[in-house]
């Protein structure tokens, strides 16, 4: 560092060293430990599945709602094996029979007089509304004027399978059902005129029988969609 001084006539220069004092900065440096405790909260969830209620091997399902008026049903010679009618267990409510196949194949008209065979018979006037459905989703309703006087259900079981066809005692040879599938069942078609024997119901849909799973004297909307039932089969045996 250069320092001038003025006198009288005179300059000067002295050079001046100076020293810097040294500063010395500690840092204390700290450390901290931070210890995080995570909890984790494992929730555990039970799923319950209710296993269906299906009628078993060597039977055929047969499904009617609830509010269906007994006057409307007859209950024929061939008991069911089981159901799954407990309150709850079916959407839409109602009781699922389970039938063996009992008749002789093919069915004689002697068999349909004292009906051997059948589960169930259905008189079209006390059951104007009639309609029935089979698992394909395919409906049945009522064609012909008049209509068939009595519907039976006959339970019938063969190599393919077991099943429920629908018979019809008509005096109306024309009287039948229709399905949504464009399909139309007669009295006369159920009929071998060679042999003046009814036809034999085969399960693999193939013989002039609807095959069908539920029926109805409130319509269509009463059993569809399809029904399904949840639970076990109660033996009536």
């Amino acid at each position: 560092m250069l320092i001038f001084y003025q006198f009288i006539g005179i300059k000067a220069c002295m050079r001046t060293s100076a020293v810097e004092p040294e500063i010395t900065t500690t840092t204390a440096s700290v450390s901290t430990s931070t210890t995080s405790s995570t909890s984790t909260s494992t929730t555990s969830t039970t799923t319950t599945t209710s296993s269906a209620c299906t009628c078993p091997a060597g039977s055929s399902p047969l499904f009617i709602p609830t509010g269906t008026p007994a006057s409307t049903l007859t209950v024929q010679n061939q008991n069911p094996t089981g159901t799954c009618s407990n309150p709850g267990t079916c959407t839409p409510s109602g009781t699922l029979s389970c039938y063996n196949g009992m008749c002789t194949n093919p069915i004689t008209p002697d068999q349909v007089t004292t009906s051997a065979c059948f589960s169930y018979s259905v008189m079209s006037t006390s059951c104007t509304n009639f309609c029935a459905c089979n698992a394909k989703g395919v409906c049945y309703t009522p064609t012909g004027n008049p209509p068939v006087d009595t519907y039976r259900l006959i339970s019938a079981c063969d190599a393919s399978g077991c099943c429920q066809g629908i018979f019809f005692m008509s005096a109306n040879d024309n009287a039948g059902l229709t399905g949504t599938d464009g399909s139309t069942f007669t009295a006369i078609m159920q009929l071998n005129l060679n042999t003046g024997m009814f036809f034999p119901v085969t399960c693999d849909g193939t013989s002039p029988y609807p095959l069908v799973n539920a029926i109805s004297c409130s319509g269509c909307s009463a059993i569809q969609p399809m029904f399904t039932c949840t639970g076990t089969i109660a033996s009536t045996g």
